[in-house]
């Protein structure tokens, strides 16, 4: 779950992490805020909000199930996602996935909230929950990923082919087809999840293209992405920081080619938001 911390432990502002299942938006972290910091209620929810835990997803991602237990959340949508809905299949994935091992937890960045919590049981949380339900979460999630649901697609990344969060190095042993099949569907969720202006999909594709753990190494890419997140609130990227990181190793020619075509792919992904 804190895949997404870790691939940006070495490159400045960490990605934003969509907060909340009923949440519109998402919540820009400051300073050393979390990247699964939850966004706060409102006045009108605050009370029922705090007296209940927060329940985070096995892709890190903070869910609510309005006071109901997995087995009663997912009875409301699993007819529907079994038939091919792919929104009602996204909320079965999201409850099921509180199920994952250690997944359900009080998210320890909440600060002195967290000590006045109801703890969450697991047990209780989770009964009647098999873990061939567990596993099946990735099935639907499968299916909301690839309608273009740009939160599943991020979560379709961050859960790794096997649901364990372990993502494959371009650097190890070849990989099986199985494993290449979940790399080029993955590659391709986040970039269409960039594409609809998601800053975390934005940041991963930014930092993978920078490191080419994942994928190939494309500085020319690194920089586009970097200028798309940027659009889309996750971090800042000025042209004299992207030059001092990348310049060095580009030709000018080069750098100011992938930054004037980022800055443009930017403006598409993001037209309401302007860019340097």
């Amino acid at each position: 779950m804190v895949l997404a911390t870790v691939y940006y432990t070495a490159r400045g502002p960490a990605p934003m992490v969509p907060a909340a299942v009923s949440a519109p938006g998402l919540r820009t972290g400051e300073g050393g805020t979390s990247v699964f910091s939850q966004l706060e209620p409102s006045a009108a929810t605050g009370t029922a909000n705090q007296a209940r835990p927060s329940l985070t997803g096995s892709s890190g991602r903070i869910v609510d199930l309005g006071g109901k237990t997995v087995a009663q959340y997912v009875a409301r949508y699993e007819g529907a996602a079994r038939l091919g809905d792919a929104a009602a299949a996204y909320k079965v994935y999201l409850a099921e996935s509180l199920c994952a091992a250690g997944s359900a937890r009080r998210d320890s960045t909440q600060g002195d909230r967290a000590s006045s919590a109801v703890p969450v049981d697991q047990a209780h949380l989770c009964a009647a929950v098999t873990p061939a339900e567990v596993q099946e979460r990735l099935q639907f999630l499968a299916l909301a990923a690839r309608t273009g649901q740009a939160g599943a697609q991020v979560d379709f990344f961050l859960e790794g082919p096997d649901g364990t969060g372990e993502i494959p190095s371009a650097e190890t042993d070849p990989d099986s087809p199985d494993v290449k099949r979940w790399k080029d569907d993955a590659l391709d969720h986040l970039k269409d999840a960039a594409g609809q202006c998601d800053p975390l999909a934005a940041g991963l594709l930014a930092t993978n293209y920078s490191s080419g753990r994942f994928n190939a190494q494309d500085p020319s890419q690194a920089i586009a992405f970097d200028l798309l997140a940027a659009a889309a609130g996750n971090g800042k990227w000025s042209r004299a920081r992207l030059q001092a990181q990348f310049g060095a190793n580009m030709k000018t020619s080069v750098f100011e080619a992938a930054y004037a075509d980022g800055l443009q792919a930017a403006r598409e992904a993001c037209p309401q938001t302007r860019t340097q």
